[in-house]
């Protein structure tokens, strides 16, 4: 949808056919250009605050682009068609995050689940900003609602960003380093901060690796157990919880006596 509006967007505000390609140039040079200072800039501080930076860029770019539309100046159009590139790029790099959050043996299945989101965005797009064009097809004017309705899309997908709660690349970390607090995590998105033993295992055997999980989980219980914050039960069926004040464990220990 981007190119195809964005080319026309262009010769309509230029008048030059012969330049139908630029503006797909300018949006896919500039993603391209975002991508690897994005991937690094995730390296440092994260996965989520660059992609929800590049929704930013691309809502901006978007506003830009219909300024230039409705007024049908080419300048902000112009302008708006590298923004919106440069947020696209990092945007695209959800799928490595989406890498982040599977264990290596289904790190495929995540990425695909990402594409298989995108490609079925850009089918749905045509019947959701078709309606939006009008019967206008002459004057620039009329492809500024869609690139204003563009950017309210790009304002949701900050929005649903917020909903991953730990950052895949943290998540990573987690698994490798910290293993107690992981399990904080990962308990603090259950109900009153508690799940049973038998749950939670579940739950952290899809994110370590069927075929990891004993060896590693092995390893971090032992540092669960030692964790002041987390009620390790002493049967599966009964729950870990994240405990409101941390208890070490010697003072438990006490409790059951007295």
């Amino acid at each position: 949808m981007v190119a195809a509006v964005s080319t026309l967007t262009f010769v309509l505000l230029t008048g030059v056919k012969g330049l139908l390609g630029v503006a797909p140039a300018l949006v896919l040079g500039s993603a391209a250009l975002s991508a690897f200072p994005a991937g690094k800039a995730m390296d440092r501080w994260g996965r989520m605050p660059v992609i929800r930076s590049g929704f930013v860029f691309c809502g901006v770019g978007a506003i830009l682009t219909g300024i230039g539309a409705h007024y049908e100046s080419a300048a902000p159009a112009v302008v708006g068609f590298v923004i919106i590139g440069l947020g696209n790029g990092q945007v695209l790099l959800t799928r490595g995050a989406a890498s982040d959050m599977y264990p290596p043996e289904r790190r495929a299945r995540g990425v695909g689940l990402v594409l298989f989101g995108s490609v079925f965005g850009a089918i749905l797009g045509p019947f959701v900003f078709t309606p939006l064009f009008g019967k206008d097809t002459e004057h620039a004017s009329a492809l500024a609602t869609p690139w204003f309705a563009a950017a309210a899309f790009m304002i949701a997908g900050v929005a649903l960003s917020f909903a991953v709660r730990v950052d895949p690349k943290k998540i990573a970390e987690l698994v490798a380093e910290n293993p107690a607090q992981l399990v904080v995590e990962a308990l603090e998105a259950y109900p009153n901060s508690a799940v049973t033993a038998i749950e939670l295992e579940i739950t952290l055997a899809q994110v370590i690796g069927e075929d990891k999980f004993k060896k590693w989980w092995a390893i971090g219980k032992k540092a669960v157990a030692k964790d002041p914050r987390i009620h390790v039960p002493e049967k599966k069926a009964e729950c870990y919880v994240v405990r409101e004040t941390p208890v070490s464990a010697e003072d438990e220990i006490l409790e059951q006596f007295n």
